[in-house]
């Protein structure tokens, strides 16, 4: 199921009444980048995850509520990232607010692929 459960509560708590949901409050500026793959993943299935937006799209899954979006980032995970890149994903994960396991489980991630 790819629908998000945030849109989908906000869309009924006020079917009766005109409300506003202003998405700039919890998608952070750094992912709006990447909010049409995110619609596109909603709507199709399809993703084209990339290591760049791997922590977007992972904060987009968590923020609206998408948990197949959420599965697809896990289960990729290891595929995308190269110990070059780790550092750079851990502080990506960090400024877009991901919590700390996750940017954990980025560096834990290097630091295994570096291991003899």
């Amino acid at each position: 199921e790819r629908r998000s459960l945030f849109l989908v509560a906000a869309f009924r708590q006020h079917c009766q009444e005109v409300v506003e949901t202003d998405l700039s409050e919890v998608v952070p500026e750094a992912c709006r980048h990447y909010f049409e793959d995110f619609l596109d993943f909603c709507y199709t299935g399809q993703l084209e995850l990339r290591v760049s937006s791997w922590p977007c799209m992972m904060k987009m899954a968590d923020v609206l509520q998408v948990p197949s979006l959420h599965k697809v980032c896990l289960e990729q995970f290891a595929e995308l990232m190269h110990v070059s890149d780790a550092i750079d994903v851990a502080c990506d994960c960090q400024g877009v607010g991901l919590h700390e396991d996750v940017v954990r489980q980025v560096t834990q991630h290097a630091a295994d692929e570096c291991a003899p």
